[in-house]
């Protein structure tokens, strides 16, 4: 995973560049398995703590949301 290694800033940089693109945000923590398709991109957010399988489709959601005490 690029968060764990030296290539943090390099994968934040790319991040901000495809969310301009695209309204997509993927942190760079999450992990994607295999054949994952976004469909109807804009606001999605696939948060660090996201763990997703192979063969996925998402379709404007939240993905590894913390949830907080009280909330």
């Amino acid at each position: 995973m690029l968060c764990i290694s030296s290539a943090y800033p390099c994968s934040r940089f790319i991040n901000e560049i495809a969310h301009s693109a695209t309204g997509i945000d993927i942190y760079p923590g999450a992990t994607i398995g295999p054949s994952f398709f976004i469909d109807h991109g804009t606001g999605v957010v696939i948060g660090e703590t996201a763990v997703i399988g192979q063969h996925v489709c998402v379709s404007g959601s939240d993905v590894g949301r913390e949830e907080f005490p009280g909330g």
